[in-house]
């Protein structure tokens, strides 16, 4: 008879099943009574939300030199500690409100700092350290179109949707 022997594989595979033995349920023998046992197990993820976000109509521009600017309220969650991160981007491709062809371009901000098109917003603090109920809304997205700019554009409905990510840091 010709001997085998394990390869370093071999016994990387062997220990791998013993290993997983040692997490494996486990059945009970027969008798009167028998009992087995299992294990029990669930990851939890870090995890983000933003919520309470609402539409911003401008209203129609009247045709005086002011800019125009509008605010939805926002709030962030997060389960555990630590910041998070916000990527602000477009339909559009950029901070432009389109109508056919026409562009006019807007600013926008969070929390009274600037945001920068497709640009990470880092350091910034969620309103609370769980997934549930945010209460007070802290956190406001604000968007500002320039007088000169309204001033310019043509006649017609201007629109875009913005996409807010957020990400833990």
């Amino acid at each position: 008879m010709k001997r085998r022997s394990l390869s370093h594989g071999g016994w990387l595979g062997v220990m791998g099943l013993w290993c997983g033995s040692l997490w494996a349920a486990s059945d009970g023998a027969v008798g009167p009574t028998s009992s087995g046992t299992l294990q029990v197990q669930v990851q939890i993820p870090d995890l983000v939300r933003i919520t309470d976000l609402a539409d911003i109509d401008l209203g129609t521009y009247s045709g005086d030199a002011g800019n125009l600017s509008g605010s939805s309220p926002a709030c962030v969650r997060r389960n555990g500690p630590g910041d998070y991160q916000l990527t602000v981007t477009s339909g559009n491709g950029a901070f432009n409100l389109l109508n056919g062809s026409e562009s006019l371009g807007y600013s926008v901000s969070w929390g009274g700092g600037a945001v920068t098109y497709g640009t990470p917003l880092t350091g910034l603090t969620p309103d609370s350290d769980s997934l549930g109920s945010c209460s007070p809304v802290a956190d406001q997205l604000t968007v500002e179109v320039l007088g000169s700019a309204l001033h310019q554009a043509l006649p017609g409905s201007y629109s875009d949707t913005l996409t807010l990510m957020v990400a833990p840091e």
